[in-house]
């Protein structure tokens, strides 16, 4: 039951983010909208109106929840190109809600996402590839997606791609330096554990000239965005 419950949080809270993440605000609609309307416009084959009538199923706005409905419209709208429309199909069939559990599905409706620009997108085709879930395992594939979701600014491709060349992975060879750039691209963005990183690599000397007191500057920027793990080892180097 908690599993269940979990799930569908993890659900709502991904289709309430993505409901407001895309770059271009869809079309704007009637003033007199109503669910009714919506319907209407759905039916006639408007695919922003599709995507929003599925909305409104999977989170039970103005109508009763029903995943099946939600996951019907928001097919149709997919199959027109609309590219939320496309991520919310390819998450219904990753979590099975709406339609059977299909991770093989998923990535071919994430893949089509990600080549229309969606960043959710990118970020998980980049995470199956990694995985291997739904897809052959290919970290060299997984960092093509976190490097496109890193040209927008999303500060986890970076700290992933930093992740991956800080130690290796797969098929792609540990790099240091390179890392270190990845980290510091999400420290400029404001990460405070790309801070603490950045800081780990200037003490160790890893990719960066070893540097106490760089290493130092940087953990002390982390505590002061709150890392705890900062903070922890400003006090065992007695420099808090």
């Amino acid at each position: 039951m908690q599993r269940l419950l979990t799930a569908t949080m993890i659900l709502m809270l991904a289709f309430c983010s993505m409901a407001f993440s895309q770059a271009a605000p869809p079309p704007a609609a009637p003033a007199q909208d109503t669910p009714a309307t919506i319907k209407q416009r759905a039916e006639a084959g408007d695919a922003e109106a599709q995507n929003k009538l599925g909305m409104m199923y999977a989170l039970g706005m103005g109508v009763k929840r029903d995943y099946v409905e939600a996951a019907k419209w928001f097919r149709r709208a997919a199959d027109q190109g609309n590219p939320d429309a496309e991520v919310k199909v390819a998450m219904m069939y990753d979590t099975g809600y709406g339609m059977p559990r299909d991770a093989k599905a998923a990535a071919s409706w994430y893949s089509k996402a990600a080549d229309h620009g969606s960043i959710d997108a990118q970020m998980r085709m980049a995470s199956m590839y990694e995985l291997g879930q739904g897809v052959p395992q290919n970290t060299a594939t997984a960092v093509q997606y976190y490097t496109k979701a890193a040209e927008k600014n999303r500060t986890e491709a970076y700290m992933k791609l930093g992740s991956i060349y800080e130690t290796g992975n797969g098929n792609v060879g540990r790099n240091p330096r390179r890392a270190a750039e990845c980290y510091s691209k999400a420290a400029e963005i404001g990460s405070a554990d790309a801070e603490y990183k950045l800081g780990h690599m200037y003490e160790e000397g890893l990719g960066v000239p070893k540097n106490t007191e760089q290493a130092v500057a940087w953990y002390k920027r982390a505590a002061q965005h709150g890392s705890i793990p900062a903070k922890t080892t400003l006090v065992n180097m007695g420099r808090q």
